[in-house]
């Protein structure tokens, strides 16, 4: 004989196959749906983590200034996309400073920016270095010096961020200003100038 249990367990229905075929298509649909803007906010979480990252650069930049009581110089070097730390080491033979690159055991020297991030303009001290007459492009790296009590130059980088398949005279306009005393940049929604 079968006990009531065993009756109402065999009465309860299960899922048949069209509800679940029904309940993955609508979930196809939600991600079709979400999709785009998901993607569309990739470059967005690129700036984002691209500027996180520049400032913690800074901040290793400034600790490594008030330690080693040397000027520091950080190099933004266009053909590789990456910005780095150089280090007063000594005066040459001429009587010029020597700057050479510094590698911190378990840290993170150097920045890259993405190649969707292309630089217009970077200003230091009020001048225009990317675009200068004098410079005319001829130098593939720009770099502005911290002091070694943790003062920079003013600084203003000028960016477009591209999608992939944008022409270089559009996109979303990016200002970073560095604040001279924090040693971090501030992100704007449009290109920034001098004072």
């Amino acid at each position: 004989m079968l006990g009531k249990a065993t009756i109402r367990a065999s009465i309860v229905p299960g899922f048949s196959l069209l509800q679940i075929a029904l309940a993955i298509a609508v979930i196809g649909i939600v991600v079709a749906a979400a999709l785009p803007n998901f993607v569309e906010q990739m470059p967005g979480y690129t700036r984002k983590a691209f500027v996180t990252q520049l400032n913690a650069f800074m901040g290793e930049v400034w600790q490594q200034g008030l330690q080693s009581r040397k000027l520091q110089k950080i190099v933004f070097d266009l053909n590789n996309r990456e910005v780095f730390l150089e280090q007063y080491s000594k005066d040459d033979d001429a009587g010029e400073p020597v700057f050479s690159r510094v590698v911190i055991p378990y840290t993170k020297t150097a920045v890259i920016w993405p190649e969707t991030l292309h630089i217009r303009q970077l200003f230091i001290q009020g001048f225009d270095e990317f675009n200068s007459q004098a410079n005319q492009r001829k130098t593939d790296k720009i770099w502005f010096f911290m002091v070694p009590d943790g003062m920079s130059q003013e600084v203003i980088v000028n960016m477009l961020s591209l999608k992939d398949n944008q022409s270089d005279d559009q996109g979303k306009q990016i200002g970073l200003v560095l604040n001279p005393f924090t040693n971090q940049f501030k992100v704007y929604d449009e290109f920034q100038s001098p004072a």
